[in-house]
């Protein structure tokens, strides 16, 4: 995962931490773990993240699959 590429995108939207783990229904040291990849965003979280954040198809890919694509 792309940390600084999802925190662009998290700044761009205006959405801090505290409210991405509000969205997701999550505790925000369950988020902060998912952003320094102590456990990985499942594929609905993803979705949410996408919405939040306004990331389209290729940032999607930019941000959570660098791993598996280039």
């Amino acid at each position: 995962m792309d940390k600084d590429l999802l925190l662009y995108y998290m700044r761009k939207a205006d959405i801090g931490t505290a409210e991405l783990a509000k969205r997701l229904n999550l505790s925000t040291k369950t988020v902060y773990n998912k952003l320094n990849g102590v456990t990985e965003f499942t594929a609905s979280e993803i979705r949410e993240v996408a919405k939040a954040c306004s990331i389209g198809g290729r940032g999607i890919i930019e941000i959570f699959f660098t791993d598996y694509v280039n």
